[in-house]
């Protein structure tokens, strides 16, 4: 019989070096002794052998851990790896499992009858890792993984600093589709968090009132967002896609920090006597509604809903997530900062299409990318849809349509786009719809009053079939309002968006654009 070979190779990307902890080999033969530590990193290969002629086959084990600086300091957690290859049996066994808020990258299962097999692991934390920086491949194309170490304050704090209601998931969507899983986008202020608050801080280094008083200067908290890689739909060129899935939006933070450090447990919300406990005062600081709302055992999930014509490129729809971290910091009277707690909230969501190459065609586009459907200049220049479109699309004043509309309505009829005229405060409008990806909206001339609808209309099924009534029934909400408002041609709102437009029992916000 043939000799056969098992090795595994261990790639620490953490700034910690690893230890064995164990290891048994109760079948086979090791090549070399196995590696009794893995310096942050390098590298440690474990290989075990049967000998040609053996009438046995392969099996061993071991776990390791991260190495900490000082005794009683926690550890980010630890792995553990088995692999069993049967001498009598074709099926072969092998698992790699990690805790705490380690993970690998890499490893793959031992096929069934496999003899002589090898495979690399990479073993990091995505909370403090050295690849967090740097880039991967994913998918056969350069990826950026950009999220932030946030163990790391000195990382943090170099983030774009944004106010807490300013979270507008289009303002965190990446241009291009480079990053493989997630990216830190910015963050807020950081807020002291009061004296009179620290007792409801269940701080495991400085646990009662004595320690924190003498032993830490400071507890901070901050708020990051992030956008998330949920699901991606891949769409060949000339191909349309249509299809509801059912989407969960997980935590990650949670998933990946040990239960000690996420934030609800750091937050006792003990009554101090006060007006507010810490935990209202956070959720008042940072708009989450409830700080337990978005956890692996409360996970939110949505009927998601795409929807795409047909188009000469091939093109990847992402739907991303907007996710807010919030972290809860000490420092130490060596000025020392240090995370005590940490935990993630689902904002919302929303899709971007990405086409090949570097054109893009984005579902939430600046200004400047609507004039692939409809320019952007002043309401006296040119307005065109596609090519097919006349010039003007009113004179402006309260004039009514002229005969250049009959041309007009043809062209836009053929491109598929509802029209039509509508009277607003003594002013008359023309509007039409405007496309942008599965984004749908409306310009009104003149003016140039450009929306579009939050939520997308083709989550309501009514919409696909009803699209002429359901843009005459949105032109009259507007009327509604603007009658209401005593909109003058250039002023409609006050230039802000338009709230509580009702079409077939659905509410929408017109955002201006």
């Amino acid at each position: 019989m043939a000799r056969w070979t098992y090795t595994i190779t261990i790639i620490n990307d953490m700034d910690r070096a690893l230890e064995l902890v164990s290891s048994s080999v109760p079948w086979g033969e090791r090549s070399k002794p196995f590696p009794k530590e893995i310096a942050a990193g390098e590298y440690g290969e474990f290989t075990v052998y049967s000998g040609a002629g053996d009438p046995w086959g392969i099996e061993f084990y071991f776990s390791m851990r991260d190495k900490v600086e000082k005794k009683g300091e926690p550890h980010y957690g630890s792995f553990s790896f088995s692999v069993d290859i049967p001498y009598w049996k074709h099926k072969n066994k092998s698992s790699f499992q990690c805790n705490g808020i380690i993970s690998q990258n890499g490893f793959e299962k031992i096929p069934d009858g496999a003899h002589d097999f090898s495979t690399t692991v990479t073993v990091f934390t995505a909370l403090n890792s050295a690849s967090l920086s740097g880039e991967n491949m994913y998918k056969g194309i350069e990826c950026r993984a950009e999220y932030c170490n946030l163990y790391d304050w000195n990382e943090i704090q170099k983030l774009k600093v944004v106010e807490p209601e300013e979270k507008r998931i289009e303002d965190f969507i990446p241009k291009e589709n480079i990053f493989s899983k997630r990216k830190t986008d910015s963050r807020t202020e950081k807020i002291s968090v009061p004296k009179k608050l620290w007792k409801e801080i269940v701080d495991r280094k400085y646990p009662d009132d004595y320690s924190k008083r003498n032993f830490v200067k400071d507890y901070f908290t901050v708020s990051a967002y992030e956008v998330r890689k949920n699901v991606t739909v891949s769409i060949a060129a000339n191909q349309s896609y249509e299809k509801t899935l059912e989407v969960t939006n997980r935590s990650t933070v949670r998933r990946e920090t040990r239960e000690e450090f996420q934030i609800e447990n750091t937050i006792s919300g003990e009554g101090t006597g006060e007006k507010f406990t810490l935990s209202e005062t956070l959720r008042m600081q940072y708009q989450i509604s409830r700080l337990d709302e978005y956890c692996e055992e409360n996970m939110e999930s949505v009927r998601e809903v795409f929807n795409y014509d047909a188009m000469d490129q091939d093109r990847d729809v992402v739907l991303w997530d907007l996710a807010e971290v919030l972290m809860l910091y000490r420092v130490n009277i060596k000025d020392k900062v240090e995370l005590v707690g940490v935990g993630d909230y689902y904002v919302a969501s929303t899709q971007k299409t990405y086409t090949s190459g570097a054109a893009q065609m984005e579902e939430e586009e600046d200004c400047c990318d609507w004039k692939k459907n409809l320019n952007c200049s002043n309401s006296q220049n040119n307005y065109r849809l596609s090519d097919e479109l006349p010039e003007r699309l009113t004179d402006g004043g309260n004039e009514e349509p002229d005969d250049e509309f009959e041309t007009l309505d043809a062209a836009a009829k053929r491109a598929g786009v509802v029209q039509g005229n509508i009277r607003i405060n003594n002013v008359n409008y023309r509007w039409m719809e405007v496309r942008s990806g599965t984004n749908r909206g409306m310009l009104f001339n003149p003016g140039e009053h450009r929306y579009r609808f939050r939520p997308n209309p083709h989550d309501d099924a009514w919409y696909n079939n009803h699209q002429d009534a359901w843009y005459n029934a949105m032109a009259r909400e507007f009327q509604r309002k603007g009658d209401a408002g005593s909109w003058t041609q250039d002023n409609w709102n006050g230039g802000n968006d338009i709230r509580n437009l009702n079409v077939h029992n659905e509410t929408y916000t017109a955002r201006v654009y």
